[in-house]
């Protein structure tokens, strides 16, 4: 199946030590991935969030004709396409994170996926998953049973400056 939902929803980073000129080249190509999604027929796709990346809303049909037309033609601008692998100091920063994360009251917040593909090559089922984060050769794949609106998130994610 096709990573739709992974590979829309890749954020900028996924710990406090991202630099800002990568935050803003990263949510350039959010800018220009949602424009080219409803230039191509998905009237509906939303705008990137603050932090760069795309978060759908409840419902979003990410299997209909029209977006998977889409999905073929818009996804090409999405950062991530050859990415370098991710450091020995960016992995352990991304699993510290993670930790950090399910030690503040985020129990089911999964450890990081160490990659050198792009996150629409890593066949993710869109339905499992509500975000997907993804930089430096590293993806953070959040369970669609994790409420990242919830007190408890919110709160964790600041604490460990997990950047969405």
């Amino acid at each position: 199946m096709v990573a739709a939902l992974a590979s829309i929803l890749v954020l900028a980073g996924c710990g406090g030590s991202s630099s800002k000129p990568k935050r803003d080249s990263h949510r350039s190509a959010f800018v220009a991935l949602s424009k080219c999604m409803r230039s191509h027929g998905v009237t509906n796709f939303p705008d990137p969030v603050n932090g760069g990346g795309i978060q759908l809303p409840d419902g979003f049909d990410t299997q209909s004709p029209a977006f998977k037309t889409a999905q073929g033609i818009c996804f090409r601008l999405l950062p991530g396409r050859g990415s370098p692998k991710a450091s020995a100091a960016t992995i352990a920063d991304a699993r510290d994170t993670a930790a950090c994360m399910r030690e503040h009251g985020v129990p089911s917040f999964p450890d990081p996926i160490v990659t050198d593909k792009p996150p629409y090559e890593l066949n993710l089922n869109p339905a499992d998953y509500s975000e997907v984060s993804a930089g430096g050769g590293i993806v953070v794949a959040l369970p669609a049973t994790i409420d990242t609106q919830s007190p408890a998130f919110v709160k964790a994610a600041k604490a460990c400056q997990f950047q969405r």
